[in-house]
C-alpha cells in the first residue's frame, strides 16, 4: 500500500512568502529595538555630560531675567589652610572663593586674585560680571594685614569700606577681608574691599 500526497503548489509559495513577511516583520522590530537602544544610550551619554558639567561649575546665562528665583539651599565650598599667608598670596577662584588661614599671620601679604595658574581672571570673567572673594587670616599678639592687592599679577586700587585702607591688622583675632571685583572692560576692575575683625 502507497500513499500519496498531494502538495498544491501555491500553497508552498504561500507558506514562504508568509515566513518571508515573518522573517522581514521580526527583522524590523530587531531594527527598531536597536534604535531605541542607540537613542537611550545617546540619552544616557547626554545625562552624563550634564553631571559632569553640574559636578565641576553651574552657570545661568539669559538675556532675559527671571524675576523671582527661590532657592531653598546654597552650599559654597571653602578652602582651610592650616598655614599662614605668604608675601605673594593667590586666590584661584575656579577651585575657592572662600579661603581661611588658620595659622598665626608672619607677615603683610599682597593678594593675587585669578582664575588659577592657567588661567587668567580675564579670560573666565565677562565684562559686566563680578565676582567676590572672602580671605580669612589669624592673627596673634602681632598682627599683619593686607597691604596690595593684584589681579592676574597686576595692582588694583581697591575702595575701601569707611574711605580708609587697613595699615595694620587687628591682634588676637580673626580678619576676614571680603573683596567684590566688578570687571568693567577687558583686564580692567573696580574693587570693593573690606576689613572685618573676628574675636
Amino acid at each position: 500500500m502507497s500513499l500519496v500526497l498531494s502538495v498544491n503548489p501555491n500553497d508552498v509559495v504561500s507558506a514562504a512568502s508568509f515566513a518571508n513577511i515573518a522573517f522581514g516583520q521580526a527583522n524590523s522590530s530587531f531594527g527598531q529595538a536597536n534604535s531605541s537602544f542607540g537613542q537611550a544610550n545617546a540619552a544616557f551619554n547626554k545625562a552624563n555630560s550634564a553631571l559632569a558639567l553640574a559636578n565641576t561649575s553651574l552657570q545661568i546665562t539669559s538675556t532675559v531675567l527671571p524675576t523671582n528665583i527661590l532657592v531653598t539651599g546654597l552650599f559654597e565650598s571653602a578652602n582651610v589652610l592650616a598655614a599662614s599667608p605668604a608675601s605673594t598670596q593667590n586666590i584661584d577662584v575656579t577651585s575657592n572663593t572662600v579661603v581661611y588661614y588658620t595659622n598665626n599671620t608672619s607677615t603683610n601679604w599682597t593678594l593675587n586674585i585669578r582664575g588659577n595658574s592657567t588661567t587668567t581672571l580675564n579670560s573666565i570673567l565677562a565684562v559686566g560680571a563680578a565676582v567676590t572673594v572672602v580671605f580669612m587670616v589669624t592673627n596673634s599678639t602681632t598682627a599683619y594685614y593686607q597691604s596690595g592687592l593684584t589681579v592676574d599679577g597686576t595692582s588694583v586700587s581697591p575702595k575701601w569700606q569707611n574711605g580708609s585702607a587697613p595699615s595694620a591688622g587687628n591682634t588676637s583675632a580673626v580678619d576676614v577681608y571680603a573683596i567684590t571685583l566688578l570687571k568693567t572692560a577687558a583686564s580692567t576692575y573696580s574693587a570693593f574691599a573690606s576689613l572685618t575683625k573676628f574675636a
